[in-house]
């Protein structure tokens, strides 16, 4: 029964939990924490809990702990500058000066730096060729260069205009194509909170007067017009695109942050922010900086390898019945799914 009602809150439950291990995880910030503790005169109190989520027991410690210490971690977010990552709009134009200085060690380098830079630009072709889309969707996605820079290197990268035309071709439908997914995506949401308002108005208690009825019929109606003025006009992708880039001074240029910017445009682009907002936190590797400098952790031998092809392709079988049955530790039995299990 408990579990049924955290459930209810599970995203805000998720904050929670990852803002106390934020804190926790790092000695640093957590001394930071109880300086903050101790000038709120709170010293003396409990000190912050994480929870495990399978015990209830402990999530409702954590909560307690957490909301005592609320202004506490409002005065902690405003003083922590936390941790920068980079967003994905800086990746294309970074990985392309790579291609760059190995294609410049080729043509124009010694022949002891050529075969070194031969053998690295092979390697690096190989994914080149066959890059991620996302990063040059996410340079467009910065209103200071949008398609200027994806034309500029696919010049220099294509020699055949219609190479590189065939290339820009692709990376417009492609961006047309994940922007009409989020639109999919918005409307299906709109439909959901229709279906509900409709429900509520249904089961509204004639007490509450025609006041709540009249609110919901109207809001519903002005969603409706909205999205005949929507299909009717020119598309957020189409105006992001047409409007002129973004002035900034190159003083600047460092400081920008281009996620704050495109919280400011929600009201001008409410799909495209959205859009923007997802992909530009995509991090360009999942590798920790200290590990990309070392190959130890990825040199497999006999010792790290000793999956036998019967039990991978178990493992995959076992793996497509969770995603379609559940886990199986769940399953009722007597039930299909028990037996198929």
């Amino acid at each position: 029964m408990v579990q049924d009602g955290l459930s209810v809150i599970r995203d805000e439950l998720g904050k929670i939990r990852e803002a106390v291990k934020y804190i926790k995880c790092s000695p640093s910030r957590l001394y930071n924490f109880q300086v903050i503790v101790d000038e709120f005169e709170m010293r003396g109190q409990k000190k912050l809990v994480l929870d495990v989520s399978t015990r209830w027991n402990s999530t409702y410690l954590m909560l307690e702990v957490a909301l005592m210490y609320r202004h506490v971690f409002d005065r902690f977010a405003m003083e922590d500058v936390g941790s920068k990552y980079p967003t994905t709009n800086l990746f294309f134009l970074e990985i392309w000066g790579v291609q760059e200085l190995l294609q410049e060690g080729v043509t124009n380098g010694s022949s002891f730096m050529k075969r070194m830079a031969f053998k690295m630009k092979e390697n690096f072709d190989k994914y080149w060729s066959s890059r991620n889309i996302l990063m040059t969707i996410a340079s467009i996605l910065d209103p200071r260069i949008k398609l200027s820079l994806t034309d500029f290197v696919f010049s220099k990268t294509f020699c055949q205009i219609e190479e590189k035309e065939e290339h820009m071709t692709l990376v417009r439908s492609t961006m047309q194509d994940l922007y009409n997914s989020y639109i999919a995506k918005i409307d299906g949401s709109n439909k959901d909170v229709e279906s509900d308002s409709t429900t509520f108005m249904r089961g509204t208690d004639p007490s509450c007067g025609n006041s709540s009825r009249s609110r919901i019929r109207f809001f519903s109606f002005l969603n409706k017009a909205d999205n005949v003025h929507f299909q009717a006009s020119k598309s957020e992708l189409d105006m992001y695109l047409e409007d002129g880039l973004l002035k900034c001074d190159v003083t600047a240029h460092d400081s920008f942050d281009i996620l704050i910017w495109w919280k400011d445009k929600e009201l001008k682009y409410p799909i495209l922010s959205h859009m923007a907002r997802d992909i530009l936190c995509i991090p360009i590797t999942t590798v920790a900086s200290e590990s990309a400098f070392s190959i130890g952790g990825r040199i497999v031998d006999e010792s790290r390898s000793s999956l036998s092809l019967k039990t991978v392709e178990e493992l995959v079988c076992l793996g497509d019945w969770i995603k379609q049955y559940g886990d199986p530790m769940n399953l009722v039995p007597g039930t299909a799914e028990d037996e198929i299990a």
